[in-house]
């Protein structure tokens, strides 16, 4: 097993709200997909500062490049969800794994608090009892 990639996403600016800073640097440390306008800093988990997702019509995906052939990956990090359920239906994708434009396996949190592993549309598994609240780091 290697370690493929890991980043911190509490060093991109100190102003509650703002965005990003400087302008750019979040596109040159990872490949975007959409623009830093879905993005603004926000306190982190542990103090310091986070990057906060802002869900609206688009999404936001960060991406290291190519990640492996290898058929097992793991992947893991601190989410926390705003105090209000998006519009975008009843459940929120949180993250996804491409296999160039097909997308493969993704996460979404359910409005239960569960989370769904799906492969493509097709839901895998759902987690049982996990309790994921809006408002809070999980």
């Amino acid at each position: 097993m290697a370690l493929l990639w890991i980043g911190g996403f509490d060093n991109f600016g100190t102003t509650t709200g703002s965005a990003p800073s400087p302008t750019g640097v979040v596109a040159r440390k990872y490949p975007t997909l959409a623009g830093e306008n879905y993005m603004d800093v926000d306190a982190g988990r542990l103090g310091g500062y986070a990057l906060q997702l802002e869900y609206d019509t688009a999404s936001c995906y960060l991406s290291p490049g190519d990640l492996t052939t290898n058929g097992t990956v793991v992947l893991g990090f601190a989410a926390k969800w705003k105090t209000a359920w998006p519009t975008l239906g009843t459940a929120q994708q949180f993250a996804a794994l491409y296999d160039g434009a097909t997308l493969g396996t993704n996460l979404f949190m359910n409005t239960t608090g569960e989370v769904s592993v799906r492969r493509g549309t097709t839901v895998l598994a759902t987690t049982s009892g996990l309790g994921l609240s809006l408002g809070a780091w999980g």
